[in-house]
């Protein structure tokens, strides 16, 4: 999630009732189709890649990757949606000044920390796919199911320990409420002694989570994924005079699905990077009311990228569309099947010829 100066979500907004209107809008509406799409998506796409004819090595990447973009729809949709509706609908001081300060914590934490591995998961399996295209013989000794294991392990790991300093750098203080007839005591969050140093103010919140959250994914994914598109072009040029070989086609086709899911959300980061220019400059205070629709807007992309992979995957992985329509038992693929999908039976005899296991 595209973050403020100080915290992830902007949660102790109370300016008026336009902003709350926009962001009901996006968060109370817009959000929850999204999040239902994605749930319905990334549950199919987790059952499809756990099947057994789709179990490969790079598959681990792809799985860990389904498990952190429904860990980030779930914990994003909770921090953005909930307060929103329950300030709307039910009571304003039980949205804004109860729900919103006892949760942010724990969601702000989760949210933060999901993205990050999200993140990085994309930047590991772009790492393989660049060896397994461009370096094909290291690929064959540095490749393995332990190593994947590791690097997905360390990647969560590095999420939880980098993110622990946001714990600590608010605090939950009394505050009057909205309606003096409330019945229960009100709160807001606040900035903690160690939240307002200018270590986490300055260095931490801003300068660090634009590196590590925006600068060295974006520029690894691009190098990577250049690199690989400019290999991929070589290959495809060079089968037009040679016989192609299947194996190879099916590690290209694999790797078309991973370009594509990077580049969606390349897109999406590279907004919330712009949008990040103002907390380095330290002028968020200019146009506070435009800059936090713009928040909004970028906020609702990241849900919308952690929920269409499976489009991806049904429309380009030729190995997960054949599994998907054999799982579920799809009679009518609006694609001219015979073309789209192939022949069940002609597939399992190529595979057990080649005697290889290809991914998506």
């Amino acid at each position: 999630m595209n973050t403020s100066t100080t915290e992830s979500l902007d949660w102790n907004r109370t300016d008026g009732e336009e902003l709350w209107d926009t962001e009901f809008i996006i968060y109370g509406i817009c959000v929850p189709v999204v999040v239902t799409f994605g749930y319905i998506g990334n549950i199919v796409t987790a059952i499809v890649l756990w099947k057994a004819n789709m179990a490969s090595i790079t598959n681990l990447f792809l799985r860990a990757l389904v498990i952190s973009d429904m860990a980030l729809v779930t914990f994003a949709s909770l921090a953005m949606t909930l307060p929103n509706i329950v300030t709307k609908l039910v009571n304003r001081d039980l949205g804004i000044h109860v729900i919103i300060p006892h949760g942010f914590k724990t969601i702000d934490y989760l949210t933060m920390t999901s993205q990050l591995c999200n993140e990085y998961i994309l930047v590991f399996v772009s790492i393989e796919r660049y060896i397994a295209i461009c370096h094909p013989m290291k690929h064959v000794y540095i490749h393995s199911k332990q190593k994947v294991l590791a690097s997905i392990v360390g990647i969560i790991l590095f999420s939880v320990c980098y993110n622990l300093p946001r714990i600590t750098s608010t605090e939950i203080k009394l505050k009057p409420c909205f309606d003096e007839h409330f019945s229960h005591d009100c709160y807001e969050i606040r900035q903690s002694d160690f939240g307002n140093t200018f270590w986490y103010r300055s260095v931490y919140a801003v300068w660090m989570y634009t590196v590590v959250y925006f600068g060295i994914p974006l520029l690894a994914l691009l190098f990577l994924n250049i690199l690989i598109l400019r290999k991929l072009g070589k290959m495809r040029a060079r089968r037009r005079t040679l016989e192609a070989c299947a194996s190879r086609s099916k590690k290209e086709n694999t790797t078309v699905v991973i370009v594509l899911i990077v580049a969606v959300f390349t897109i999406c980061q590279t907004f919330g990077f712009f949008n990040q220019f103002q907390f380095l400059m330290d002028d968020e205070k200019d146009n506070a009311s435009v800059q936090t629709n713009i928040t909004v807007i970028i906020n609702f992309l990241y849900m919308i990228n952690s929920s269409i992979n499976f489009i991806i995957y049904i429309c380009v992985g030729k190995k997960f569309r054949r599994t998907f329509v054999t799982t579920f038992c799809v009679k009518k693929w609006n694609c001219k099947a015979s073309r789209c999908c192939g022949d069940m039976e002609a597939y399992s005899v190529t595979i057990v010829t080649l005697k290889r296991t290809s991914v998506v």
